[in-house]
């Protein structure tokens, strides 16, 4: 057959009239045993790599839904960055505001020019690394959701192919498609 199963037994003879469906030989049930515990086993691994995929999904949300200590630090970082900021822009405002009456030096305004600038570039940088954290985990996220629709996926395929097997092997038995006359 185009299982690999041997014919054991035929059960007509050539001449004999069959109707659809009737019982026409039967098939060594060892292959068809080992066929279908192969098929069995890939759904059985399937199912596995789809269970893997859901944890991995479920941890790829929870690190994205809760504030690790990178996270953390960062943002930590990130609000000291933006005091800072905030502190430098405020002396150079003040020192602007002082230059028609000469109180400060060109130079210590431009002093102050130049830390808020490098204050504000070292927020930007901050913000940065915390948006690269959560770029980094939103596509964890969607690798692992890639990777459970992929094991969704492989166990369909799977049940597929066993229970098309299952339908083919018909417990052993070859069956008559139509009616009609058995030839050789």
């Amino acid at each position: 057959t185009a299982s690999g199963a041997k014919v054991m037994q035929l059960l007509v003879d050539v001449g004999q009239y069959v109707n659809a469906g009737q019982a026409l030989a039967r098939l060594d049930a060892r292959q068809i045993t080992a066929d279908n515990e192969l098929l069995s086993a890939q759904v059985r691994r399937a199912r596995t790599a789809l269970a893997e995929a859901q944890v991995q999904v479920q941890a790829a949300e929870q690190n994205l839904a809760r504030g690790t200590s990178g996270i953390r630090e960062s943002s930590l970082d990130l609000r000291q960055a933006q005091i800072a900021a905030a502190e430098a822009k405020s002396q150079y405002d003040r020192a602007m505001a002082t230059t028609d009456i000469g109180a400060l030096s060109r130079e210590e305004v431009e002093r102050r020019r130049n830390a808020w600038q490098a204050a504000e570039a070292r927020l930007n940088s901050q913000k940065g690394d915390v948006t690269a954290i959560m770029d980094g985990r939103r596509q964890a996220l969607t690798a692992a959701k890639a990777r459970l629709e992929g094991a969704k996926s492989d166990l369909a395929l799977a049940i597929a192919q066993q229970n098309q097997s299952n339908a083919r092997q018909n417990n052993g038995i070859i069956t008559a498609p139509v009616s009609g006359l058995v030839t050789a």
